[in-house]
């Protein structure tokens, strides 16, 4: 008999597909996954399982089924007033979809909402990756260039600093990575720019 949890599954089975990029594969394990799942699961298994799904279904461009799961989960998150307390973290990757893939629907107070909410679950957690992240994306919806180009030179610095983690570096460098796409999309002048800075 299989014994094993839902989030010993994910780990052992799920994880391990998803980061050598086998969405297909990960994806049919994740259905399989969410036919047993009933009203006594956690809504931690619920998002390991539904929410990945959108997320899967997102990157591959299907973005009808990624709001069908998203929405799926949504009325999960809502029946559990103490989840986004409890999992912050789970919480803040269901922020940063929601707004992806409802970009072109949510107001800018929705935006400015949730995007300050996932500022406050970096900094309690002490998340340098969400930190930078969600600070870029907060000016970027304002159009701060000036404040974007401040977070630019505090990300160009960090790499100075003899006392960060090698877990704080990775977060980093992670979180550059993201904000460069970003650049080149609606900043291409900055991100020249900035490319240069990183370059020295």
């Amino acid at each position: 008999m299989d014994k094993m949890s839902i989030e010993e599954k994910f780990r052992c089975e799920i994880q391990p597909l998803l980061n050598k990029g086998e969405l297909e594969q990960a994806e049919k394990k994740l259905r399989r996954l969410m036919l047993g799942l009933t009203d006594r699961n956690t809504t931690e298994e619920h998002r390991l399982i539904i929410f990945i799904l959108a997320k899967i279904k997102y990157i591959q461009g299907d973005i009808d089924s990624a709001k069908y799961y998203m929405e799926r989960f949504e009325k999960k998150i809502n029946q559990d007033s103490n989840y986004k307390n409890e999992y912050k973290m789970g919480y803040s990757y269901y922020i940063n979809l929601k707004v992806e893939l409802y970009k072109d629907e949510l107001s800018y107070e929705e935006k400015y909402r949730l995007y300050s909410e996932n500022l406050k679950i970096g900094k309690e957690r002490n998340d340098l990756c969400t930190i930078i992240i969600t600070k870029f994306d907060l000016a970027h919806l304002d159009g701060d260039v000036d404040e974007i180009e401040n977070i630019l030179i505090d990300i160009h610095s960090y790499k100075y600093k003899r006392n960060l983690s090698e877990e704080d570096l990775e977060a980093i460098e992670y979180a550059k990575r993201g904000i460069n796409k970003e650049l080149y999309l609606h900043y291409p002048d900055l991100a020249e720019e900035y490319l240069g800075i990183q370059a020295n």
